[in-house]
């Protein structure tokens, strides 16, 4: 099994890898995954026309044909509730995700440097991968998450 995303279909498909897409198993509570998602948003210290543009860009973006063109085009699913199944049938990688994402969770909730979080999870990962001293990696990425979400 591979975690990915839906760029990996895109791999798979260009590289003849025959592949399939189910959800992460359910473990001891419950079945879900991390869904990682785009934020998109404004500050306070945006101005009168930053804010005309954001909200003259969310207001094309969420309609219903755009959404929905979008998610076809990128494998994700829509970005909307209210868009049926059925819209995004032509595209089996975003109809498989759709069918599984109500087992998704925010993925690091309310961590405003989760970038930086993830960084070090990912620096361990690979360092650990290549054969890097687990208690050591560990040591480092402790310090790293901790100044992050200090």
């Amino acid at each position: 099994m591979h975690v990915g995303g839906p760029w990996m279909s895109f791999i798979s498909a260009d590289n003849d890898i025959d592949y399939g897409i189910a959800a992460i198993p359910a473990g001891p509570e419950d079945q879900a995954a991390s869904a990682i998602g785009v934020s998109m948003g404004i500050t306070e210290q945006a101005d009168d026309a930053q804010v005309a543009g954001a909200e003259a860009f969310f207001s094309y973006f969420f309609q219903e044909d755009v959404a929905t063109e979008w998610s076809l085009a990128s494998g994700w699913p829509p970005l909307r509730t209210d868009i049926p199944l059925e819209s995004v049938e032509s595209n089996p990688v975003v109809v498989s995700l759709t069918e599984i994402a109500p087992t998704g969770r925010a993925l690091l909730p309310g961590v405003v440097n989760s970038v930086d979080v993830l960084a070090a999870i990912d620096t361990l990962t690979q360092k650990a991968v290549a054969g890097g001293d687990i208690d050591e990696l560990l040591s480092a990425a402790q310090s790293e998450i901790q100044q992050a979400i200090k």
